[in-house]
């Protein structure tokens, strides 16, 4: 995960630190986790946000709960001006 998260820095051009902060916020490094409120993987995305999202960086079709696909749809995000779809910044 750790990988994944630094190679998603460096393709994105976005902070390391933000992506590992977000993805310690949102799930504690669990990738596997599902909140309450139905929100999935390391990042918590909402099925419908992370469909458009992964679609938009080129990862459709890929599982919120893959490390790999949701550090890159993140950086992806950040880097997009996305960064408002988290509460942790």
């Amino acid at each position: 995960m750790a990988g994944a998260i630094h190679e998603a820095a460096v393709e994105y051009g976005v902070s390391e630190a933000w992506l590992r902060k977000i993805a310690f916020c949102e799930s504690r490094y669990l990738p596997w986790v599902t909140s309450r409120g139905g929100h999935a993987g390391l990042y918590q995305y909402a099925a419908g946000t992370w469909r458009w999202m992964s679609r938009q960086a080129g990862y459709a079709g890929a599982d919120p709960y893959d490390p790999w696909a949701a550090a890159m749809v993140t950086g992806w995000a950040l880097r997009h001006g996305f960064a408002g779809h988290w509460a942790c910044r």
